[in-house]
């Protein structure tokens, strides 16, 4: 076990980190309305993306787990990955962070911290809860919806 830990370390540092071949980044020019992160091929595209959304993807993390200001400018980002071989999503997010850091000066600084979260419970009575009878009434509906939101 501790050879294959060995090899796979060894395979892992000398295996090249995959970069942006090339990278565009300009500022977006109206008021961000949303934004996007999309890849296709070798090609990563983003719209009115500010550096924090970019941090989430880059580091696959969730609003609450980044900590800090950031700048509110948003930018329009379109790069080409290196080679040949098509990237996978974690490349992808691998060669953001090398972006982020060469381009944007981005330097990482971890930290565990506790934060309050709520826990759900039943009562002192017991749960209030019954058990459905039947289909019964829905009043939501399931299936797919049309860009108006209608069944």
């Amino acid at each position: 076990m501790r050879a294959l830990l060995s090899i796979l370390a060894i395979l892992a540092a000398a295996t090249p980190e995959r970069r942006f071949e090339a990278a565009s980044i300009r500022p977006h020019p109206l008021p961000a309305q949303g934004m996007a992160i999309s890849t296709s091929g070798l090609r990563l595209t983003t719209d009115a993306t500010t550096v924090e959304e970019l941090i989430l993807y880059a580091f696959d993390l969730r609003d609450y787990q980044l900590s800090g200001s950031f700048d509110a400018a948003s930018y329009d980002i379109v790069a080409r990955a290196e080679g040949d071989a098509l990237p996978t999503e974690a490349e992808f997010r691998l060669m953001m962070r090398t972006l982020l850091a060469e381009r944007f000066g981005l330097r990482l600084h971890r930290e565990r911290k506790q934060i309050p979260v709520y826990e759900l419970v039943v009562g002192k009575n017991g749960p209030k809860l019954k058990k459905s009878e039947g289909p019964g009434d829905c009043s939501c509906e399931s299936g797919p919806k049309n860009a108006a939101g209608i069944n």
